[in-house]
């Protein structure tokens, strides 16, 4: 049995077998089969639906690996300001000892 990968990937392989087969069967009636072609392949709505979670579970994937992504990068653009406006701020204050601290400007 094929999967329905299987059958767009040998799409031409089995026009030529039903071509074949249909020839053969065919001549015995005075027809003549020049080509065949699959049109309209229709799966069990079983298996649609399957394709259809399928497609979506990836959408969802990489939309949650898009999403974290992006909180990474704000989280890490956060962690840096914050960092850095620590430090500006620790050039303003000097620590003077017993507790007390010297702030430029006050």
């Amino acid at each position: 049995m094929l999967t329905l990968d299987d059958l767009f990937a040998q799409q031409s392989e089995i026009n030529d077998k039903v071509q074949e087969t249909l020839s053969d069967r065919m001549d015995q009636f005075g027809f003549r089969i020049r080509s065949t072609q699959i049109t309209n392949v229709n799966p069990a709505d079983s298996v649609k639906t399957a394709m259809n979670e399928i497609n979506a579970s990836a959408r969802l994937k990489v939309a949650a690996v898009e999403k974290a992504e992006a909180e990474y990068i704000s989280t890490t653009r956060r962690r840096y300001r914050a960092t850095e406006n620590s430090y500006i701020k620790g050039l303003s204050t000097i620590d003077v000892g017993n507790g007390k601290r010297f702030t430029n400007g006050s």
